[in-house]
């Protein structure tokens, strides 16, 4: 497949007009998360911020990496943009009925690279340092990781940044899934179970044999227990879904995010 085609929103930036947290429990949608965080003075919205930086800095720094920055410049910029935000209620002009999320999270973020200066980047450096549980190492491990499997030399910084948000999405519905069967005390299940789960492994008597000679269990139980584990994937990854974009939204978001793998 040919990569996702540009849009005017993809122009360099000059073309432009001018901590790791605890696990936040997000109500119904991210917007209410945003509602929360705009109270920035409350135990509650220092926790709702917390949650969506944490969530939305790697993105923001693949973007700024994509667009040319220095791993640490690009640190910089994203920890000025974020700063931004939290220390000047940036999130006040987000609006759930213009769209996405993360699309207003990407513009603000361009518009920032564009109006912010080297020097006043380096005076936010080390600020709210809070905000996110990467450490650039990580960072650039993740993005290297990325630049293997997905990026092509035509790839715009909206894509990686788009393509970086469904991994992240992705990597907490697995890791939800995961949580789910270590408090049933089925790790070491799971951990046989996981490579069925998008077909990487192939099915089949011979393979089911396997798992089930190492779980302890019968191959017909395999089977079935593999169908349990994807139906509670879709749920759980609805879920995800569910708690960025209205109900009648659900499936083509889901749709969306798994196009944007595709080249």
């Amino acid at each position: 497949m040919p990569p996702i085609a540009r849009t005017d929103t993809d122009k360099a930036p000059e073309e432009l007009p001018a901590v790791t947290v605890d696990r936040y429990d997000f109500p119904a949608t991210h917007w209410s998360v945003v509602a929360k965080a705009v109270v920035k003075d409350t135990q509650e919205g220092q926790e709702a911020m917390a949650a969506l930086c944490d969530r939305y800095w790697l993105p923001l720094y693949a973007f700024a990496r994509r667009s040319g920055c220095t791993p640490q410049d690009a640190e910089d910029m994203t920890q000025g943009f974020i700063y931004t935000i939290l220390r000047r209620n940036g999130l006040k002009s987000a609006d759930a009925t213009k769209g996405r999320l993360r699309t207003f999270l990407m513009a603000g973020m361009k518009h920032h690279m564009i109006s912010v200066h080297r020097k006043e980047q380096t005076q936010v450096r080390g600020a709210d340092r809070l905000v996110h549980n990467l450490t650039i190492e990580r960072a650039e491990e993740l993005l290297a990781e990325d630049a293997t499997a997905y990026t092509t030399a035509t790839e715009s910084p909206s894509q990686v940044f788009e393509r970086r948000w469904a991994l992240a999405l992705l990597d907490r519905v697995l890791e939800r899934l995961e949580n789910a069967y270590s408090d049933k005390g089925e790790v070491e299940l799971f951990a046989h179970l996981r490579p069925f789960l998008h077909g990487k492994q192939n099915a089949g008597e011979g393979a089911y044999q396997k798992v089930a000679k190492a779980a302890g269990i019968s191959s017909n139980l395999v089977g079935v227990r593999i169908h349990r584990m994807k139906r509670q994937y879709r749920e759980l990854l609805r879920e995800e879904i569910a708690a960025t974009v209205d109900e009648n939204e659900i499936d083509s978001e889901i749709e969306y995010l798994f196009s944007v793998f595709q080249h």
